[in-house]
């Protein structure tokens, strides 16, 4: 459960995640924690059937690997940033190069999970990326008034 659930539930239930990573233990892990929270949780496993789901619904929020074939992580945010330029990102390494932070960076990634991670800090990220949404929702609404 995220820290602030009852104000962002609402919103959770609205939005649809996309989750990416090469290994089933971490895509049953996403999909149990993330399952019920969100309208719907996308699972891909390799970057070519990340790209297929990303073009067939309207993704709101991305969870990606850095290590994910054929493209790799980095490739593949470039290519979904190019599409959704203010979408969050997420991105789970268990690297620490510096390049591939700075390259993250660049591309606007809203936070970065090393890997092995907590159930908390997972949540954490995934609450900072909603309140995103959120902000940018209000800031839209406001504009239209």
């Amino acid at each position: 459960m995220l820290p602030s659930d009852i104000v962002l539930r609402p919103y959770l239930k609205e939005l649809k995640l996309l989750c990416v990573d090469s290994s089933s233990l971490m895509q049953m892990i996403y999909q149990d924690l993330f399952g019920t929270l969100f309208e719907e949780v996308l699972i891909a496993s390799d970057a070519n059937h990340a790209k297929a789901l990303f073009k067939e619904h309207d993704v709101h929020l991305v969870l990606c690997d850095d290590a994910v074939p054929p493209l790799g992580g980095l490739e593949l945010i470039a290519y979904m940033r190019h599409l959704k330029p203010t979408m969050p990102i997420i991105l789970v390494t268990d690297s620490e190069e510096a390049t591939l932070f700075m390259e993250a960076v660049r591309l606007r990634v809203c936070n970065f999970i090393q890997k092995p991670f907590s159930t908390s800090e997972i949540l954490e990220a995934i609450e900072k990326a909603v309140k995103i949404l959120v902000a940018e929702k209000y800031v839209y609404q406001s504009q239209q008034k």
